[in-house]
């Protein structure tokens, strides 16, 4: 029986890890996205803080307006994209955080309604705010404490079948939207 338990916890951990993994490059897309949509302003504006140096500060750590350039990427690259405290990794664990909630406000709400253990009429509010709490617990414990994901990353990038996850993690979404709608629904019956 314990060895069930742990093999069914080891599958969720890799389950909410590629869901995580997803919505990293989902973040990864967004930011190339704009980066090349909005590339000759960001050349612009670094040409004319390049020549405005302010401080002196600018060209005396680079000797051209290129090599400026390129350490303005490479600095804003370790900034959305390190996994310790980049901002990809960062909004992916917020999406996974808030993406669970939903879920488990949709059993509380089903408990609540069908009865088999009574739960008080409190405020909507707390409920939600008590279920997204737990929810983001939940995908702490599982994913960010002692920094599993990052051994799950290593995994996931050396893997060529990332599409069908992405299209799941999207049902996962809409999945959610619906259960955030059913527990609406269910608390107020």
């Amino acid at each position: 029986m314990m060895h069930c338990i742990k093999n069914v916890n080891i599958k969720m951990k890799l389950f909410e890890n590629r869901i995580l993994y997803s919505f990293y490059c989902f973040e990864q897309w967004i930011d190339g996205s704009f980066h090349m949509l909005f590339r000759g302003v960001e050349v612009w504006s670094m040409k004319k803080m390049y020549n405005l140096n302010p401080f002196g500060y600018i060209k005396k750590r680079n000797k051209s307006l290129d090599e400026y350039i390129n350490n303005v990427y490479l600095a804003a690259n370790e900034a959305a994209g390190n996994l310790d405290y980049g901002l990809r990794i960062s909004h992916a664990q917020g999406f996974l955080g808030v993406l669970l909630g939903p879920y488990m406000m949709l059993a509380v709400s089903l408990v609540k309604y069908f009865g088999p253990v009574n739960i008080p009429n409190t405020s909507f509010k707390v409920f939600v705010l008590v279920c997204l709490g737990v929810s983001y617990l939940i995908a702490y414990l599982s994913a960010f404490k002692d920094d599993v994901y990052k051994a799950y990353f290593k995994k996931f990038k050396k893997e060529k079948n990332d599409l069908k996850w992405h299209v799941l993690t999207f049902f996962v979404c809409l999945g959610s939207l619906y259960s955030v709608y059913l527990s609406i629904v269910y608390w107020n019956k």
